[in-house]
């Protein structure tokens, strides 16, 4: 089989291929390393639950059949090279001899095959709609897996790293409930890391995977996963040195300038290019207070995009001015400007659609459930219920722990409104689309779409999008979508959002790809 380099950007334009030395049993050093996610997973299994925490732990047990590096070129993983055929419909993985799984079973074709049709396809936030033309898995040998699309798909190959598409075990999961599987609490993958142990509240303990394929991989010999409510106890943590690594913004924005003058502490905000994060107000517009579009238009022009960058995120985001992040320039559409601060317009388009003040003044009320990831949301909440208040919506905020908002926003749509943090990935059909198509309302699902949003003419878009030819074309239907979801607004685009990571200066190798915390850390090292 022929395998030719790949072209960044323009996936389906090319046949690639990569070649590695073969696997090495992997030495390691007699380290350890602490790392926080916060808050507590509620599964290691990020096949079905896209939230960061989980994905963070999960990518260190899995691997993906490629990877993203710092330049987000696609390199390998799982998969040593692979070919695509001329009308773009069928992806030929040649796939990495001799890697087992933890438990000592070998990987093969039929874990590929497993994973992608029974398991992202179906639960997976945004695989239902990444892979949604992807109609078979034929497995021809233990080494190959032939994937065959009903359509080209043109970004169906940057999805398939770890952090989008982590493969599974088929011999531990087929035949059963994969969300009630025992092993999502105790996985098995090929990952550089092996599961050891979960003390629920406390830590989560991975040991190195000796056998890795990876040659002089992983370099630490142990990564204990913390989790720590308190934010006052994660400072101290990090400037103290007690946790060695912790991303996403782990500790109050506000504090970051000090922590980064701490002798032997860096923070940085690099490493998350294939995230490409950004804030969304998500309505609940199965609602009948939600129904006229004008209300929620109303509710954009109230909110200052530029105030939240600036004192609630504390400089880490810029004003969001459409559902594709600025992040993901190849598709943004520049053209689009946001809803403008103007409490004025507010008030009018409020008027307009007969929302008078009550004898309290009040034109709107309505329930906001918070994210209940840390402080800094629970900031972001208090300036929603300031903010909208100018213009009589009285915002009640409401409180719970992680599984439970989850409930109450993906499987129960018991909600009015909420905020939060989606990652576009390298292309919105990646990370974006599941937000907004009316096919991926899916109950349980969580960060699926939850607005309720389902638009014959932006399906039809998406539905175009996602066959068309050329990255040309999909580019053009993609800022078509962005418009019309602009003007609709289910949901409602705060800031693209930046992170921060902060870490020993000893500690090397994090952004080493596109993923950086979200990645294997495999060549993660302490320096002695």
């Amino acid at each position: 089989m022929k395998f030719a380099r790949m072209r960044r950007g323009l996936v389906a334009s090319a046949i690639s291929a990569f070649a590695l030395a073969a696997p090495m049993a992997a030495p390691v050093s007699a380290q350890n390393l602490t790392m926080l996610v916060q808050p507590e997973p509620t599964t290691l299994l990020a096949q079905l639950n896209t939230s960061s925490s989980v994905q963070i732990v999960a990518t260190k047990i899995f691997d993906g059949l490629f990877n993203l590096d710092a330049d987000l070129e696609l390199q390998p993983a799982l998969a040593l090279g692979y070919e695509l055929s001329d009308d773009g419909r069928t992806l030929t993985l040649e796939l990495r001899p001799d890697v087992r799984w933890h438990d000592g079973e070998p990987f093969t074709s039929e874990d590929v095959r497993y994973t992608l049709m029974e398991v992202i396809k179906e639960f997976h936030p945004r695989g239902r709609s990444i892979l949604a033309s992807l109609t078979a898995v034929e497995t021809p040998d233990e080494h190959t897996a032939i994937l065959q699309f009903a359509e080209p798909t043109l970004y169906a190959l940057r999805s398939l790293t770890g952090p989008e598409a982590p493969i599974l075990p088929a011999h531990i999961f087929a035949g059963s409930d994969v969300r009630e599987n025992p092993a999502g609490n105790a996985p098995i993958g090929t990952g550089p890391f092996k599961f050891e142990e979960w003390d629920r509240g406390s830590a989560i303990i991975l040991s190195a995977n000796e056998d890795y394929w990876m040659p002089d991989a992983p370099k630490v010999e142990r990564l204990i996963v913390r989790n720590i409510p308190d934010p006052s106890t994660r400072s101290i943590a990090l400037e103290t040195g007690e946790v060695a690594v912790a991303g996403m913004n782990p500790i109050a924005l506000s504090e970051l300038n000090a922590v980064s003058e701490v002798e032997g502490v860096e923070v940085s905000t690099a490493g998350y290019d294939a995230l490409g994060g950004i804030m969304f107000f998500e309505f609940n517009t199965r609602l009948e207070k939600f129904a006229d579009v004008r209300v929620r238009q109303a509710i954009a022009h109230a909110l200052n995009r530029q105030f939240i960058a600036d004192n609630v995120w504390f400089g880490l985001g810029t004003p969001a001015t459409s559902p594709v992040p600025s992040w993901v320039a190849e598709f943004h559409n520049e053209a689009l400007t946001g809803y403008d601060y103007d409490l004025e317009e507010a008030t009018r388009l409020l008027d307009e659609a007969g929302l008078t003040p009550d004898e309290d003044g009040w034109r709107l009320s309505f329930t906001h459930d918070v994210m209940p990831f840390d402080e800094n949301y629970q900031r972001l909440a208090r300036y929603f219920k300031q903010a909208l208040a100018q213009v009589g919506i009285n915002v009640e905020l409401r409180n719970q722990d992680f599984p439970t908002w989850l409930s109450r926003v993906y499987t129960d749509y018991d909600y009015e409104t909420s905020a939060y943090i989606v990652f576009a990935g390298v292309d919105p059909a990646i990370g974006i689309q599941r937000l907004i198509w009316g096919d991926n309302i899916r109950s349980g699902v969580a960060f699926s779409n939850a607005s309720g949003y389902d638009d014959d003419t932006v399906d039809g878009l998406l539905a175009d999008a996602a066959t068309a030819p050329t990255q040309e074309e999909r580019i053009a239907i993609w800022n078509d979508v962005q418009s019309k979801v602009m003007e609709d607004l289910p949901v409602l685009p705060l800031i693209d959002v930046s992170y921060a990571t902060i870490h020993q200066g000893n500690v090397s190798g994090i952004e080493d790809d596109g993923y950086g915390v979200f990645g294997s850390f495999a060549n993660v090292s302490v320096d002695e």
